[in-house]
């Protein structure tokens, strides 16, 4: 029988690995594991999992990401609209 929590701990580190490597953003791993955590809900509400793992919590919760994006400005906006193809805008 599939171990599940074994199996979403190993991911939880796989995760916390990428992040702490940088080759994931907190937003990646965070998007990831709201994924994972709505696709475990749906197997156990199938009953492909037996029952809710009880690491379910821990393995999937959000790490803190930065604020401070900066907008595009709007005439940088316009140069790439109008530099698209016309099949990409929808005019042509």
């Amino acid at each position: 029988m599939l171990d599940v929590e074994r199996v979403l701990s190993r991911y939880a580190d796989f995760l916390r690995a990428k992040l702490e490597s940088r080759a994931y953003t907190a937003w990646t791993v965070n998007t990831k594991t709201a994924k994972l955590r709505t696709f475990v809900k749906w197997a156990v509400e199938k009953h492909f999992v037996d029952a809710m793992p009880a690491n379910l919590t821990s393995v999937t919760a959000s790490y803190a990401t930065k604020k401070g994006g900066k907008p595009i400005p709007l005439e940088d906006i316009r140069k790439l609209w109008r530099a698209a193809p016309a099949s990409m805008t929808g005019s042509g």
